[in-house]
């Protein structure tokens, strides 16, 4: 009976050390850089910004290593995107002309689900354009979970897009 308490002790030990090596060694504070493959094509710079955004990093650090990748590649494409459809927005209201709807940053090879999401957001965000209503587009980047958390100009201030819409309200 011994014998079975301590190799049942041992095996615990082994499978507790293995445990803590691998997410020692595999945390995406140790992987994920500007260069990192998949990351191609992608703004280095943007991807720099979020990288170093603390709640993105804990929401990274969160998800399974096998999701992380969409997550980085979805995260620097909508920032983009969103930036992109603020600029557009603000162009039509000083020129009154609709813009086209911005393109959606594709990286090199985007992982799993990062077009099924690309294509739900141009057609959210299309629809908000193609309704010739500035209005629409502006309820659609001050909603919830899509742009409004974006900031507008990391260089120039931390103002998000919700922020910025929201004080000239």
């Amino acid at each position: 009976m011994q014998h079975r308490r301590r190799y049942r002790y041992q095996w615990v030990l082994a499978a507790s050390v293995v445990a803590t090596m691998s997410a020692c060694s595999s945390g995406p504070d140790a992987t994920w850089t500007t260069d990192s493959p998949g990351l191609e094509g992608l703004p280095h710079e943007v991807v720099a910004e979020r990288l170093a955004d603390p709640e993105f990093r804990e929401n990274l650090d969160l998800t399974s290593p096998d999701d992380q990748l969409v997550m980085i590649q979805l995260q620097v494409a909508s920032t983009v995107f969103c930036r992109d459809l603020f600029a557009s927005y603000e162009k039509w209201l000083g020129t009154g002309a609709a813009p086209k709807t911005p393109i959606f940053l594709r990286p090199g090879k985007p992982a799993s689900g990062f077009d099924e999401f690309a294509t739900k957001w141009t057609e959210t965000f299309g629809a908000a354009v193609e309704s010739g209503d500035p209005e629409v587009l502006r309820s659609t980047l001050t909603a919830s979970g899509g742009c409004d958390a974006v900031v507008v100009n990391p260089s120039a201030s931390k103002r998000t897009i919700g922020e910025w819409l929201g004080a000239q309200e």
